[in-house]
């Protein structure tokens, strides 16, 4: 039986994935990012080192059921936002992502057809808009 906070999975039908959106999708997501609050003394941290903090794999068929895409995300990460503030609500507002769950704070499982480059950049508009807005609520 699972925990009583664990969103319930439906049933995924894995496909082909999506091209990538364009050339540098995360390049695409940092140069349109607006400018992020320093959550430690001193300036803010380049949104560019995000791309070395992010690593996307292809679980295909492999993976957790009803789930295609691992996320890790390097710990350094919390220079930019605390994902316990509500990254997987944030991550179900980017298009493309139907489902996403932490197994730890810094391993995902994400269901999406996008391209691993894709569903990156929809991590780092997460990072972005928690940095932005955090707290969100589950």
């Amino acid at each position: 039986m699972s925990p009583w906070f664990r969103r319930r999975r439906t049933e995924f039908v894995p496909s082909e994935r999506l091209p990538e959106s364009s050339e540098d999708p995360v390049g695409d997501v940092i140069a349109d990012a607006p400018p992020i609050e320093p959550r430690l003394p001193g300036p803010p941290p380049d949104l560019e080192k995000l791309r070395a903090l992010i690593a996307v794999t292809d679980m295909g068929n492999e993976g957790e059921p009803g789930f295609n895409t691992q996320v890790i995300l390097q710990d350094e990460v919390r220079d930019f936002a605390d994902v316990a503030d509500g990254i997987e609500l944030v991550l179900l507002e980017q298009p493309g992502i139907t489902a996403a769950e932490g197994i730890e704070r810094e391993i995902w499982i994400v269901q999406s057809n996008l391209s691993p480059a894709d569903v990156a950049a929809a991590f780092v508009r997460s990072i972005v808009e928690i940095n932005r807005s955090p707290c969100r609520q589950t």
